[in-house]
């Protein structure tokens, strides 16, 4: 019996590794920006847990080492996933996609600033029945890993997370 113990212990140990590192090629973040933060003016990134705004997201152009990019109103840089389609967001719980990529949340209209355009802005209903932001009919989301304004660690993950340019469009430029 006393041979079963150390047995069990080196298998649970190493579930627990695998299930770890299965979900994404990133380390699991201690902070990242959320949509509660977007009417705040700190700089700092807030907690990964998403919680509903207190007003309108504002969305705008920051400009950031890839060149200028969708961010909230502080200047955390805001991502799309490519598998969502039609407007609809399909980065929930599996492989703690929400964790790892926050959506921007918002209560009422969302707000354009500093070059973004505002005919390109939207929302839709998450399936908790929050309110996320889009922008050319594309959820978009926050990296967990940019812990500071200008940040773009998320860029290209997987070849499925990409910037935001102001026309709506990917931003496929890379750091080298």
């Amino acid at each position: 019996m006393s041979s079963i113990r150390p047995f069990t212990l080196a298998i649970s140990a190493t579930a627990l590794v695998v299930m770890t590192a299965c979900g994404s090629n990133t380390t699991t973040p201690s902070a990242a920006p959320t949509s509660s933060a977007t009417t705040s003016s700190a700089t700092s990134s807030p907690s990964t847990t998403a919680s509903a705004p207190a007003g309108p997201a504002t969305v705008k152009v920051s400009t950031t080492k890839l060149g200028d990019v969708l961010s909230d109103s502080r200047g955390f840089a805001l991502y799309k996933f490519v598998p969502d389609k039609n407007g609809v967001s399909v980065c929930y719980e599996a492989n703690d996609c929400a964790a790892k990529w926050p959506p921007l949340l918002t209560t009422g209209a969302p707000k354009a600033d500093a070059g973004a355009n505002a005919a390109m802005l939207g929302t839709t209903t998450r399936k908790d029945g929050a309110t996320q932001v889009t922008y050319n009919k594309m959820p978009l989301y926050f990296f967990a890993q940019d812990k500071a304004p200008g940040d773009v660690n998320g860029q290209g993950l997987g070849g499925i997370w990409w910037l935001v340019a102001s026309n709506g469009t990917d931003v496929k430029k890379t750091a080298s």
